[in-house]
């Protein structure tokens, strides 16, 4: 068998999801796509080219359907900790996008490597 010389470079995770986020997020290329849109005007949906990044996509689902697992983990509670409001806003001015649940949040720790466990 012949060695063809190929190097491997050896990355934390974190450089990873930097370097070749497209693995996790999907491209940051803008592509077209023919959705459904809701019609502030008339309050209806409506079929309508779209111009967006993948990724961008991705991530706000993510963030929805972490909110919407929020809710169904915490179903059973009562009181407080138990989620059963989901807001979510966008800002066409700076193009932000908030996510809000009223369930109680998940601990995270510092482990003694550095990172979030």
């Amino acid at each position: 068998m012949e060695h063809t010389g190929t190097k491997y470079e050896s990355k934390t995770f974190r450089e990873h999801v930097r370097l070749r986020s497209n693995m996790y997020i999907g491209s940051k290329k803008a592509t077209e796509n023919s959705l459904w849109v809701y019609n502030d005007i008339n309050g209806k949906l409506e079929r309508q080219q779209l111009k967006y990044p993948i990724a961008l996509y991705n991530i706000c689902d993510e963030i929805i359907l972490n909110a919407i697992d929020h809710c169904i983990r915490t179903n059973k509670l009562k009181g407080k900790g138990k989620c059963d409001t989901i807001k979510l806003s966008l800002d066409k001015l700076t193009g932000s996008v908030v996510c809000y649940n009223n369930g109680e949040g998940i601990i995270a720790e510092k482990n003694d490597k550095g990172s979030i466990s």
